[in-house]
Parts: C-alpha cells; structure tokens; sequence
C-alpha cells in the first residue's frame, strides 16, 4: 500500500483542474445564453444584478454535475464489482466496499448511488420517461435519498428492511384501497407505476420533513375482530379506522369485497337486518353486542 501513497497524494491533477476550467467555462456560456433566452431585449439590470443571475443559474446548471458524478460513479462501481478488480488491486482490498471507502465513498452512498444508477434511474426512464436529469432537476437532494430505499423497494419487489417494509406498505395499501374504492381493477405493475409516480410528485413540492413523515408512518395497530360459526360459515365483524381499512384492502386485495350498510338506503339497510335477525342469530346478536345499535328490539 506504501507504494500507492504517491497516487492518493496527487488531488491537484493538472488535467483534471483543466477540465474543471472547461466546465466551469461552459456553465458561464450556458447560463448567460439562458439568461438571454429568458430576458430577451429587456436586460434592464446592472452589471452587478447581471453577474448575480449569471452565477444564480450557473449554479442551477451545476446540478447536472451531481447526476454526472453518479452516473460515472455507479458504472465504475459496476464495473468493479463485475469484473473482480477490488481483490486483483496491489492495494489488496478485501472487498468492494473497502476500496470504495478508501476513495472517500463510504457504505450507505455506494449503496444509494448503485440503487440510483442500476435500478432506479434506467426504471424511471424507461416506464416514465423521465432522464435522471429530469428527475434531479425537479427533486431536491436530500429528498432524492429519502426516496432512494422505497423505490428500490418497490421497483426491484425484493424485500428490504422492516421501517422500508413498512413505508412499502403503506403507500401500497393506499394505491390498492383507492383502485378498490372507485371499483378500478389494477395489476401489480399498474400499481408499482403508480406508486412510483405519485413518489416523485410528492418530493418535487415536499420538504424533507413533510416526505419523510409521509414515508415512516406510524404503525396501523391490530385490528379488533370477532368471529362467529352460522353452520358451515364463519362471519367476521371487525373494527378498524379508515388506515387499517386500507391496510386490510391491500392484504386481501382480490378477495375483499365489503358491502358498505352506511352507502344503502335505508329500506335496503332494514333488508339485510331483517334477513341477518332472521336467519343469523348469532351473528346479529353479535353485531349488536359489538356496535350497540340496538338493532334487536
């Protein structure tokens, strides 16, 4: 490792701070050509104001670097771990990981920046149509890498963590119960696109906070249930609030089919409690037990 000391030293590489004079003299170009393109014949500002909006949008333009620099990051990355090259290297590095913390990149941003070039980026482009740069443009960054685990989550379909399982979850039960309550059929991947979709509106007008409380909810609970036996079938009655009627609808998505009293009228509501009172006992009298409705006198 002695012998590599010589090559970790040399930051100030000639041909790489030439290449940073060439960015940095093509953002200057871009954003005063976008600054024209915008203000037209109406540059009514002075030269101080103009050299603000100059590096304003330099400084917007720039962000593309940060998708640059992950897009090149993530095919190296690639690159090595396909090709075996961290444990051929004189630095004799155990694994990926080690020769990536020994260029400054630690664990948890290789993670991201591998999810975000081979997973999230090429599914975004190829089923919403969106470039990596469109999304970076629209989304802040630190909104970006809370989005990064649930999406891995959702496009891959591999099962993550418990707090990412649980974000999963959550926004699925939310899809499904919303298809369900306008009688919409949607498929798996209908509702993966979907997902996704709303995932990055959210972030593109959401602080980090407001998306991270949207992400992390709070557990749903148990839900409170009583069974009853009316000959050879079995009755539930449940209690739950509108999350755990989501969550429910999610599980047993396909084979749920609740009839909703409060949407009948009335007429049809005495209906089904006479034929209840009537065939099924035990289970009215369970009901009335559980609600308190009265609805045996």
């Amino acid at each position: 490792m002695d012998s590599l000391a010589p090559i970790a030293s040399r930051s100030n590489v000639p041909a790489i701070q030439e290449s940073l004079d060439q960015l940095w003299d093509s953002l200057e170009k871009s954003a005063a050509s976008n600054i024209r393109g915008a203000a037209g014949d109406r540059m009514e500002f002075t030269q101080i104001e103009q050299r603000s909006l100059l590096r304003a949008e330099m400084l917007n333009l720039s962000k593309g670097i940060d998708v640059a620099s992950i897009l090149i990051k993530g095919r190296l990355i690639e690159e090595i771990e396909r090709e075996g090259l961290a444990t051929v290297h004189p630095g004799q590095y155990r694994d990926v990981d080690e020769l990536c913390q020994d260029q400054g990149i630690s664990p948890t941003e290789k993670s991201q920046i591998q999810a975000l070039y081979s997973t999230i980026f090429p599914w975004i482009q190829d089923n919403l149509g969106l470039s990596p740069m469109e999304v970076w443009n629209n989304i802040s960054k630190s909104n970006i890498k809370e989005l990064v685990p649930v999406l891995t989550r959702i496009i891959s379909g591999e099962e993550a963590r418990e707090s990412v399982e649980a974000s999963y979850n959550h926004i699925m039960d939310d899809i499904y119960a919303t298809a369900l309550t306008a009688g919409n059929e949607i498929t798996e991947e209908g509702a993966r696109l979907q997902a996704v979709d709303i995932l990055l509106e959210q972030a593109s007008y959401m602080s980090n906070r407001d998306l991270r409380a949207t992400l992390r909810p709070g557990d749903a609970g148990n839900i409170d249930a009583y069974t009853v036996k009316v000959g050879e079938r079995t009755y539930l009655i449940a209690s739950m609030d509108d999350r755990q009627e989501q969550m429910l609808a999610r599980r047993l998505h396909g084979y749920w089919d609740p009839i909703n009293l409060g949407n009948m009228d009335g007429q049809r509501v005495e209906e089904v409690r006479s034929i209840v009172r009537n065939q099924y006992q035990p289970l009215f009298r369970l009901a009335n037990l559980i609600t308190g409705a009265g609805y045996g006198q």
